[in-house]
């Protein structure tokens, strides 16, 4: 309920004439100000959500109300660019039992558990957005750590605990909001206009904390707060003192106004005391009641008293790692619920259900790959997306399908958590319905036309805006060596966890296709980053080549009898970086942790996570130069765009890429016969990895170590006795 009727009475804070609409707008204004910090109650956004789907939720079912809570995020994060610490509500203070009973009373009530609640934490933790799981109620935290924190919420308490700019979030769906600053000057017209604001400009915040008495708040007995008095007996009461000193207006003396209102047999029976008593314990509950976290997990009443002094129980009940209501450990159901829950599946248009799979795992009553028919291996490789055809055109033998079902659950097995149950069908997914995408043009010519066309997502038009928008300030990186020693961290389990897909289409490839087609390309057709101001994530931005396509507006312009180009379709990522040390990683470039946005222009959607992007990760993949200080990947030399890299490669298909067996190919038939005679004579020019030869082609030297006196006596048995001394001193040393 909040603090009933309050809003209306401040500025901004109007449904009529206050009420605006899209965030957009809202973003410019909080550019305006600064970028302060945001504060957001997410009290009333998970309420919302619960109740939007509350039949399953009274059910137990608590998915589709996550599921609304995580797209609401991605809509501010995503579209609208905020930075913001969620603050999710903790336990139930005593003292709003009442409303906990009138909530109950209702017929479509819902009671917001602790699990749902530990869920929405993980879906932030997920998100890598910074959340806060409050002692108590979320409106206590909010904007505690920060006094110039901007406050967010749909709840009029935000007000009364003293927050001065506040902004009422109406709806996130619809965009609509209301910014009441509390820091409005007043004018001639403020009394007669907003006289609660005037008030309040004039006494302080106790005028809204007895407002919040008089007409009822959440802690308050009766819902009309205290009876026989209003709106009107209230700014009544308070105009009666506008002549008196200020020290003047205090409980008692309000009070004796208020009680004038009460049938006189109240008053005889001691009205006056009871209202000073409600008028009172009111103002407590807001001035010094109230708790929150610091940011070591100590916990402060509104007033700064410390409470309880930060400890194990109370940093993890704050990180949402215990029952945010009774600040116990899990539950054994909790760590199940919590454990099922896959935030990166959550808001997945294409999600399928596991048991509508056929070949997700092994047959029934058969526990090993060598049990299983052909027929079944072909299953188990056509629901992952993978081909039962080999390179020769010929399909693959049992051993073959054995080999390969083996790697699949092999990869499955490391990567349980992020397995995404994908819905690989055209007739009833769009992202794998095939487009045109032979037109060849410059990127941000590319970008605007996708722009401009207005068919995607809002969350995918912001990217195109946002690149465009680098594109013009000069911010997009496309040199090579730049990238190399630049470029945050991406290792190679990063890009297996983002596309292990399974489904159940014949037709769609696999994430070793991108590996393939990106160490098959004979020249890097486009390739470019562009790193965030803020350093938390990563623009890419890719040109990749069809592996079978050809682009037919391209057949003039190749030799006669010579087939057209590859077809060229554009991916673009935004990508979450995750700060490093060196001492946690060994440099400060960051570490990829988590793809936010993408689109292919392969796929009709363009914002589905087909594996055409991996294409994109595994060129960004390697990406490596001298001095960079990240381990080499084992793919970068086997790509012939990577400078100092001419010769075409090729990998096997049948394992995974962290397990597959590179070849380089010789150049010519020189190179061939190097490669024969290789390891009779290596010098160090020729690798890291060379075996050096203890002796060279120095004629001189070859003629002393044949010589009598490189073998005599006089020259080995000094060296035999040290040998001899330094094994007895190891030995002691040992004992």
């Amino acid at each position: 309920m909040g603090v009933k009727g309050l809003l209306k009475e401040l500025p901004g804070g109007r449904m009529t004439g206050d009420q605006s609409t899209d965030f957009t707008n809202l973003s410019k204004w909080l550019h305006k100000s600064g970028n302060r910090p945001i504060d957001i109650d997410t009290g009333t956004l998970i309420f919302s959500c619960a109740h939007r789907h509350r039949h399953t939720y009274n059910a137990g079912d608590y998915l589709p109300s996550v599921r609304a809570f995580q797209r609401i995020l991605i809509v501010l994060t995503a579209v609208n660019k905020w930075k913001f610490t969620a603050i999710l509500d903790g336990a139930s203070p005593a003292e709003k039992a009442h409303e906990h009973q009138r909530r109950e009373n209702r017929d479509d009530t819902i009671t917001i558990n602790s699990t749902y609640i530990a869920m929405c934490a993980k879906v932030c933790r997920t998100m890598m957005i910074d959340f806060v799981v409050a002692p108590e109620e979320a409106d206590m935290q909010v904007g505690r750590r920060n006094e110039s924190s901007v406050a967010m919420g749909r709840d009029g308490d935000l007000i009364a605990f003293g927050n001065t700019v506040v902004v009422m979030i109406d709806s996130y769906l619809s965009e609509e909001y209301r910014i009441i600053d509390m820091t409005m000057p007043i004018t001639e017209h403020t009394k007669d206009e907003l006289p609660l604001y005037y008030y309040y400009c004039k006494h302080g915040i106790k005028i809204i904390h007895w407002w919040a008495a008089v007409m009822g708040c959440d802690i308050s007995e009766e819902q009309c707060g205290i009876r026989d008095n209003g709106r009107a007996a209230f700014l009544s009461a308070l105009e009666s003192f506008e002549d008196k000193q200020l020290s003047s207006l205090h409980e008692a003396s309000l009070a004796g106004v208020l009680v004038r209102n009460k049938p006189l047999i109240a008053r005889v029976l001691g009205a006056k005391k009871e209202i000073i008593t409600e008028l009172t314990r009111v103002r407590k509950w807001f001035t010094t009641r109230g708790t929150y976290y610091d940011c070591d997990g100590n916990i402060f009443t509104a007033g700064g008293e410390l409470k309880k002094r930060a400890s194990r129980a109370t940093r993890g009940h704050m990180e949402g790692r215990m029952d945010p209501k009774s600040y116990k450990p899990f539950t054994p159901n909790q760590e199940e619920q919590l454990n099922a829950l896959q935030s990166h599946n959550l808001a997945h248009k294409s999600y399928k259900n596991k048991e509508e799979i056929n070949g997700l795992s092994l047959p029934e009553g058969k526990t090993s790959v060598a049990e299983c028919k052909v027929d079944e291996l072909k299953a188990i490789v056509i629901a992952r997306g993978g081909s039962v055809t080999g390179k020769d055109g010929k399909a693959l033998n049992s051993k073959e399908l054995k080999q390969l079902v083996k790697a699949y659950l092999f990869g499955e097995k490391e990567n349980i958590i992020h397995a995404v149950f994908f819905d690989r069908s055209k007739t009833s997914n769009g992202v794998f319905a095939n487009i045109d995408t032979s037109e060849r043009n410059t990127v941000p010519n590319i970008i605007n036309n996708l722009l401009q066309s207005g068919q995607h997502e809002t969350s995918i038009q912001q990217l195109f805006r946002d690149l465009l928008q680098c594109f013009e300030e000069d911010k997009v990186i496309d040199d090579f060596a730049q990238i190399s020693m630049m470029a945050p961290e991406l290792k190679e389990k990063f890009i297996w966890e983002s596309f292990a897909h399974v489904g159940d289409s014949t037709s769609q490839k696999t994430i070793r296709d991108g590996l393939w087609k990106v160490m098959e390309m004979q020249e890097k057709i486009y390739h470019a980053i562009v790193m965030a101001e803020d350093g938390k994530s990563m623009y890419i931005i890719s040109k990749q080549q069809a592996s079978q396509t050809h682009d037919e507006k391209t057949r003039k312009k190749t030799p006669a009898g010579e087939k057209p180009l590859r077809a060229e379709y554009l991916v673009m990522m935004h990508i979450a970086i995750q700060p490093t040390t060196y001492a946690s990683h060994g440099h400060t470039l960051g570490l990829t942790v988590r793809i936010m946005r993408s689109y292919c222009g392969l796929c009709k959607a363009g914002s589905g996570m087909c594996t055409h992007r991996s294409g994109c990760l595994w060129m960004q993949h390697c990406h490596w130069g001298e001095g960079r200080p990240t381990p080499k990947p084992s793919t970068a030399d086997f790509c012939p765009w990577v400078p100092g890299s001419t010769c075409k490669r090729t990998c096997t298909t049948l394992l995974p890429a962290s397990r597959s067996t590179l070849q380089r190919l010789p150049a010519s038939e020189e190179e061939a016969k190097k490669k024969l005679t290789s390891g009779k004579s290596r010098t160090s020019h020729e690798g890291e990895c060379a075996a050096y030869d203890w002796h060279s082609n120095d004629e001189e030297i070859l003629a002393y170590i044949e010589s009598p006196e490189y073998t005599s006596e006089k020259r080995i048995m000094p060296l035999f006795l040290e040998l001899i001394k330094a094994n007895q001193e190891s030995n002691n040393d040992d004992e």
